[in-house]
């Protein structure tokens, strides 16, 4: 088997995941730069953390992203189980460990089910 070139070791990926009741969705894989940058703009918000995180990852065939970062507003109509299907879907696709995004993922589902109670 031939070595990777450069250009190919840094070509853009995606991967498919199976969501339940919605069939496969694309999911870009980010770079340590793109996690970083995530990581240091959502310290503070757990519910934009997440919208974001599937902002930056949600793709179609091609790679292109399906929303636009400026404007997240359209992923708040997702259900909240399909939500956490996805989101568990980009962390696992990833590689992302607990550390990196529980406190992300637990804070959104306490402030959910808040929500909910009220």
């Amino acid at each position: 088997m031939a070595r990777l070139t450069r250009d190919e070791l840094f070509r853009r990926r995606s991967v498919s995941a199976e969501i339940p009741e919605y069939g496969q969705i694309g999911i870009r894989l980010l770079t340590l730069a793109e996690i970083e940058d995530w990581r240091e703009k959502t310290k503070a918000n757990s519910e934009e953390g997440a919208r974001h995180l599937l902002a930056i990852s949600l793709c179609d065939e091609e790679g292109a992203l399906l929303f636009d970062l400026n404007d997240l507003s359209p992923l708040d109509g997702l259900d909240f189980p399909t939500f956490k299907a996805i989101l568990d879907a980009i962390i696992e696709a990833n590689g992302l460990n607990a550390r990196v995004v529980k406190p992300t993922t637990e804070q959104l589902t306490r402030e959910t089910a808040d929500a909910v109670k009220n």
